[in-house]
């Protein structure tokens, strides 16, 4: 009753909430095959790593055709964005019961396009649709609590994948539940929801590029833009470069230790996310950026210097110690992810004319693309190199979020001549 009720205290449209339940179990779903997928694929089915990579690599590059359909889709009056988020989850769905029946490359390929595709055209029309049925005010929170309905769900559904797999090694069963997971999504929006897009005579029939020429024109955007591939890559590096390196940290080779740590931090991020967004409501979203460019300053600071600090401070109790350090960096990092995300979105929204709002938040989803595609692989081709190359990398990281504070403050005095 105490979780209701404080749900309707953040005096949000009940259709927000519904699609957050929604998320919520579309995001266990995700979480059973997250951290698992590769080594079903690789050991089990028996395709090469190098091809593995190869279909990662194609489904982010269908991702990217993705988000660009999605957001023209979702801002046009024959789609809507109703129809573009239906049209991600079955395209979702689609993709895991590929990934269920795999059993050679070509299904497998097939099942990373239709994933990487429904992902692209999900982002641009949920966002919107939240944004349609929230009033300025409350947009922070209603972008905090549809992160961290994702982040619940995933939390929850990495738990439950890893028991099964320890249990039974079902991966099949779990991509079965992933595939049920975005028809279940699927039937929130269809019977949850109502079509938000509001048509108007300037915009009821546009071409489905006379947005993208709107958006391509706009300076805010393209500072915003090229700040953000920064901030999505220092959220990417959580699942990409920053396990392998503390895996590699004195005492954190034991079994589990890492995924004690990234349990940890799944957790941490959906408990601070509503609150955080809450708090940070009535500032500027710009400041908020700013702030969670700092945090990630000093994690990467931190992180640069661990082994360091591990090895000066272990005194035969490395592993604890190390634990103990990585735990306190990674809460820091948790902060500014938990901060970013709805302050990013929100800006966006704030930034785009109403009628190209889904095509605004597609570039803002297009960055995380971009980003995954350049960033991750990056990152661990340098730590790979060795300790020095590893300290540089995660210095040059921090010097970055230091140039985007200069970058945010440029954005802010932009916004202010326009108002």
């Amino acid at each position: 009753m105490f979780g209701i009720n404080y749900f309707r205290s953040l005096g949000l449209d009940r259709q927000v909430l519904i699609l957050a339940l929604g998320r919520f179990v579309s995001g266990m779903g995700s979480g059973l095959t997250m951290f698992y997928a590769p080594i079903y694929f690789v050991n089990t089915v028996g395709i090469p790593a190098a091809s593995v990579g190869v279909g990662l690599g194609m489904g982010g590059m269908s991702g990217i055709v993705g988000r660009i359909a999605g957001g023209s889709l979702a801002d046009h009056a024959g789609c809507g964005r109703k129809g573009a988020v239906m049209l991600a989850c079955l395209t979702l769905s689609l993709g895991a019961f590929c990934f269920a029946a795999s059993n050679n490359f070509i299904v497998f390929l097939v099942g990373n396009i239709l994933s990487g595709l429904g992902i692209g055209l999900y982002w641009p029309a949920a966002e919107s649709m939240v944004s349609d049925l929230t009033g300025e005010a409350k947009l922070n929170e209603a972008f905090g609590l549809s992160r961290m309905a994702d982040y619940s769900g995933l939390g929850i559904g990495v738990v439950a994948g890893g028991l099964v797999i320890g249990t039974h090694a079902a991966y099949r069963l779990l991509f079965l539940f992933d595939a049920l997971s975005y028809l279940a999504l699927l039937a929130f929006v269809i019977f949850g929801t109502r079509e938000t897009l509001v048509l108007t005579a300037s915009h009821q029939r546009p071409s489905l590029l006379s947005n993208w020429l709107t958006a391509l024109k706009d300076k805010k955007l393209a500072l915003y833009a090229l700040l953000n591939l920064i901030f999505t890559n220092n959220v990417l590096q959580m699942s990409s470069t920053l396990p392998i390196y503390i895996s590699r940290l004195p005492g954190m080779a034991v079994a589990g230790s890492v995924a004690v740590v990234f349990s940890y931090y799944i957790i941490l991020v959906s408990l601070l996310i509503l609150p955080i967004s809450r708090k940070a409501a009535r500032a500027a979203k710009t400041k908020a950026l700013m702030l969670a460019c700092l945090a990630w300053l000093s994690g990467q600071l931190l992180t640069a210097l661990l082994p360091g600090l591990c090895s000066l401070l272990g005194l035969g109790s490395e592993q604890i110690v190390t634990l103990l350090f990585t735990i306190g960096t990674v809460s820091i990092l948790a902060f500014a992810n938990a901060l970013y995300s709805p302050a990013a979105s929100s800006l966006v929204v704030e930034l785009a004319p109403a009628n190209a709002r889904a095509t605004y938040l597609s570039v803002n989803s297009l960055c995380w693309g971009l980003a995954g595609t350049v960033g991750p692989a990056v990152g661990l081709t340098i730590i790979d190199k060795g300790a020095r190359p590893a300290l540089l990398y995660w210095f040059a990281l921090a010097l970055l979020n230091a140039i985007s504070i200069a970058g945010l403050w440029a954005l802010k005095k932009l916004q202010d001549k326009s108002i």
